[in-house]
């Protein structure tokens, strides 16, 4: 078995918060290196580990992936391996000097066409200068922007930059991608292009390092990833496991994640006039407490003001996710519940049993309409946020892995077998 491509031993790296001490710490560090002493290992006035103890290896044609929340570190281990950031403790060892630090800026210069930052950065990683001409001309066509090629970068769009970014990527050959948040440029069609790219460069043997919040494109390209907290490793292993934990861990240490029960920032306005129903304050909560898991119920608790009694009314709920797409209509409820409102403060309670949606963040927004008219005669302003968490269960870690949104209850049973 060949000897893996990238080789993480006991990597460590302190920072130090007030920006005055850590010169004079630094100076202090240079003058240790200087009579060959070795490193400190505490952590003086306002210090901090980075990153603490990581060990990995990535072996050639794999895809290794690191995950974590913001602030646990990764960022600080890509840039120490990939030699931006001197490390404090430990090492990292290279077994090819074909290595390209894959984001979403691309190194490139604004102020130079996209056709001169090509060449710029094919250069820049070592490409032959006879081959640069083919390589710029196969860039081009990947890069798909047209005229815009010969004008300065800083009038691209996002999307344009992004697009070139990538096209210089797939004419890079190196033997390591090291990937911080860079595989979702560009537009669908475009993705789909350049993830062609990649299972060509993985089937030749390429290898990358993948650091991404992006836990689907972990599931699907990781066998192998690593877990950070805090700067330290939590797990490191086969990928399901580790995201199985990542999922446990944010259910633990962020309960007001997983359910937020709290109340709208500004009471919601009514948007009729004299018969004004002002919805004041929403909070919701799991049956039983705890977290909200696919299958689940929860109950919402909605506090409403009305000026004058009401009847014939409808409530309603409509639930989207994270991306503010609808994942459903009002939901009424069936048979529909015609409710009447008495004047002052009133207290609605609506829950909803095994709720059908798969892991993920959603936001929902409430509703009150006259039966007859269908006029609305309040609504929520402000979105609900609420978090449905993945358990260690099969059925569920298949759904994610699958990006789904919609979990349904299902029963199935072996009916007959022929041998």
């Amino acid at each position: 078995m060949s000897a893996p491509i990238l080789e993480v031993s006991g990597l460590s790296k302190k920072f130090c918060r007030n920006p005055h001490r850590s010169l004079r710490y630094f100076l202090g560090d240079v003058g240790r290196e200087i009579l060959r002493r070795p490193p400190s290992s505490q952590l003086r006035t306002e210090e901090f580990w980075a990153v603490q103890d990581i060990s990995l290896d990535v072996a050639r044609g794999e895809v290794f992936g690191v995950v974590g929340r913001n602030g646990a570190g990764k960022s600080t281990l890509i840039n120490l391996i990939a030699g931006i950031v001197r490390p404090t403790a430990g090492y990292v060892r290279l077994r090819t000097r074909r290595v390209a630090l894959m984001d979403h800026g691309g190194g490139l210069n604004p102020a130079l066409t996209g056709r001169e930052n090509i060449r710029k950065m094919l250069a820049l990683h070592g490409c032959p200068t006879a081959a640069i001409p083919a390589k710029e001309e196969a860039a081009v066509d990947f890069a798909e922007i047209g005229a815009f090629i010969d004008a300065a970068l800083g009038t691209y769009s996002l999307g344009m930059r992004q697009r070139l970014a990538f096209s210089i990527y797939s004419q890079l050959e190196p033997d390591l991608f090291i990937a911080d948040e860079a595989l979702n440029g560009g537009d669908l069609n475009f993705r789909r292009k350049f993830s062609n790219f990649l299972k060509g460069y993985l089937a030749k043997g390429g290898s990358i390092l993948l650091c991404s919040h992006d836990l689907y494109t972990i599931q699907t390209l990781c066998p192998r990833s690593i877990l950070l907290e805090h700067g330290q490793m939590i797990e490191l292993g086969a990928t399901m496991k580790v995201l199985d934990t990542y999922h446990r861990l944010q259910a633990e240490q962020t309960p007001a994640e997983a359910v937020a029960a709290s109340s709208l920032s500004e009471p919601a306005k009514a948007r009729t006039g004299p018969d004004e129903i002002r919805i004041d304050s929403i909070t919701v909560q799991v049956a039983g407490g705890g977290a909200l898991f696919p299958g689940g119920s929860l109950e919402f608790e909605i506090r409403c003001l009305t000026e004058r009694a009401r009847a014939n009314l409808l409530c309603a709920i409509e639930i989207g996710n994270e991306f503010h797409v609808s994942l459903s209509t009002l939901v009424f409820g069936y048979p529909p519940k015609v409710l009447g409102l008495g004047i002052g403060v009133n207290t609605l309670r609506c829950r909803l049993e095994s709720l059908p949606l798969a892991a993920g963040r959603y936001h929902a927004r409430f509703y009150i309409a006259d039966k007859d008219t269908a006029a609305t005669l309040a609504a929520s302003d402000c979105p609900l946020d609420f978090t449905v968490v993945k358990p260690s269960d099969a059925v569920v870690n298949i759904a994610s892995y699958r990006n789904n949104i919609v979990h349904i209850q299902s029963d199935w049973l072996v009916t007959a077998n022929q041998p």
